[in-house]
């Protein structure tokens, strides 16, 4: 049996500032999942027009994406 991996999901602004957290080091097990950004920050206010980057780190993996706000 694999043991449960411990997760990070993160959006950052174009200066590298953390929008959002959303995951944040919570043991997972193996398998499929999903999230939804809803395009707020941590005060769940709107982020405006522009480009953002989601970060997502597995034990020591870590994997960076491109997001691009249109409103």
């Amino acid at each position: 049996m694999l043991t449960p991996s411990v997760v990070s999901l993160k959006i950052y602004n174009i200066t590298g500032q953390t929008v959002r957290a959303l995951i944040d080091k919570e043991k997972k097990s193996t398998g499929y999942f999903a999230t939804v950004w809803d395009g707020k920050n941590r005060d769940g206010n709107s982020m405006p027009t522009g480009i953002y980057f989601c970060s997502l780190e597995i034990d020591g993996f870590k994997e960076i994406r491109k997001a691009i706000i249109l409103r």
